[in-house]
């Protein structure tokens, strides 16, 4: 797999790129049914977002990409109308099943992804979903493997994020560390 296009981060002023996506725990908690679109194999995630420490508070502060995104108002009301046809016996529960696959997918809008896409008239976003380390890489390189996030680098920064705020910071510096996104 082609090397990813990290995110980006500002911390203590100056910008790294970083391993790890912190948007996708945004994803999940809130129950966001999204299907992104690659830019290239080279952003298979489909966006790209720039992130900054301000304050010890993780921000999201630009998003771009495109995806496909639920539109579950539209999704909700029309399983509805199917569920009100098998009770009232006008469809089998396989016709059921069949047509919510159906519903489901034509109920997917394409959407280009902004930081108003999710958070209206914001500028920056505080990452309070977010729970987990943030995998930065600085230094130079040591080896380049043409892999997701393979490559090994000379320095690592963790950082240790709770609810959007930074509780730690660890410098790794051993040769054979290899990055992996963070879940």
């Amino acid at each position: 797999m082609t090397f990813q296009i990290q995110e980006r981060l500002i911390y203590n002023g100056k910008k790294y790129g970083m391993y790890s996506e912190p948007l996708n725990q945004f994803f999940k908690k809130y129950n966001i049914d999204i299907g992104m679109i690659p830019k290239s194999t080279a952003c298979w995630r489909g966006y790209e977002g720039k992130w900054e420490i301000i304050d010890n508070k993780l921000y999201l502060t630009h998003l771009e990409g495109e995806g496909y995104l639920l539109d579950r108002l539209k999704y909700n009301e029309e399983r509805l109308k199917l569920r009100k046809k098998l009770k009232g016996g006008l469809i089998t529960t396989q016709n059921y099943q069949k047509s919510l696959k159906i519903l489901k997918n034509d109920c997917y809008q394409k959407v280009n992804l902004s930081l108003n896409t999710f958070f209206q008239n914001q500028d920056k976003v505080f990452a309070e979903w977010y729970k987990g380390s943030l995998e930065i890489s600085y230094g130079h390189l040591l080896k380049y493997l043409h892999l997701a996030n393979g490559s090994i680098i000379k320095n690592i920064l963790l950082l240790v994020i709770e609810n959007g705020l930074l509780v730690k910071e660890m410098n790794v510096t051993e040769e054979n560390i290899f990055l992996s996104p963070n879940k």
